[in-house]
């Protein structure tokens, strides 16, 4: 039976247990929480087995739906039909999404079912201080503070990162020069913050990456320098600061099941795929 929750700051145990579902489900609680925004929280009795966020806004409609493999779906799936029923009656003009993160192939479709459209599906990725350390070797590569003049390399870098997937979707090429001022803070946050690092060989900008406490934000490799190691020796630099340096016991990322290139790099490299996304988008009967 799935209960509502109300919201309020989350508390250590409420930490644990959000980042213990997923990483999505508690950032999507803080927010809420920080801006004070409309938020439904569902939580089965157990523990472990998954929750419900509803966060309404005034343009969208997010779910954020997160469960083990082994929840019990007979007692799950009519009240997660009322909770998604709910959602499409109140939804108005607002654009209605779903984002599902769970193993469970039976709640992906059952998600399907209800009129809603799978857009994007990838995979989360997690790796454990269980597992051995990779040393740190940067090479030819070294590791600048952020200046945010010039910051054209930056944001370069990030469009041409990711071109190859972009392009096959006619998605915009250019998302972080179209907004310069935008990305701009976004970087600089993350610096202020210390969740960011940017590799050098010379005068040429080849990798960066951004963190989300845990969660490996954003990892980006120009492509000149693509498919010659760099990028095992700069997500190496970013295994030893979370797991040696922040002290975290598991790190994660979350790859596109349309990128194989770095779901084989991931693998290769001792993450193991520890749940599945699906993101959708409520289209009618």
């Amino acid at each position: 039976m799935i209960t509502l929750t109300v919201a309020s700051p989350p508390d250590q145990a409420m930490r644990h247990w959000l980042n213990q579902l997923h990483r999505c489900a508690y950032d999507a609680y803080a927010q809420a929480v920080a801006d004070n925004l409309p938020l439904q929280i569902y939580t089965t009795a157990g523990e472990t087995d998954g929750l419900v966020c509803v966060l309404t806004e005034a343009k969208h409609i997010f779910i954020y739906i997160a469960f083990a493999a082994t929840v019990d779906q007979e007692a799950l799936l009519p009240d997660l039909e009322k909770i998604l029923a709910t959602a499409v009656a109140q939804r108005g003009e607002r654009i209605l999404d779903c984002t599902l993160y769970t193993p469970n192939e039976t709640l992906v479709n059952f998600v399907r079912g209800q009129a809603f459209q799978e857009c994007n599906v990838g995979y989360e990725f997690c790796y454990t201080t269980a597992m051995p350390l990779p040393e740190v070797d940067l090479g030819p590569l070294r590791i600048r503070p952020f200046a945010a003049t010039p910051i054209m390399p930056y944001l370069e870098l990030l469009d041409l990162a990711f071109n190859q997937l972009k392009l096959p979707h006619d998605w915009r090429t250019t998302i972080f020069r179209r907004d310069i001022a935008g990305a701009t803070r976004m970087l600089m946050e993350h610096n202020r913050n210390g969740d960011f690092a940017a590799f050098w060989k010379g005068e040429r900008l080849v990798g960066l990456y951004t963190l989300n406490q845990n969660v490996l934000d954003t990892i980006a490799v120009h492509p000149e320098f693509q498919n010659r190691g760099y990028g095992a020796r700069i997500l190496r630099h970013c295994m030893h600061k979370l797991l040696h340096e922040l002290g975290y016991a598991d790190m994660y990322l979350y790859v596109a099941a349309a990128n194989e290139g770095a779901v084989r790099f991931y693998l290769r490299h001792g993450f193991t795929i520890s749940a599945r996304y699906s993101q959708f988008t409520y289209v009618g009967e």
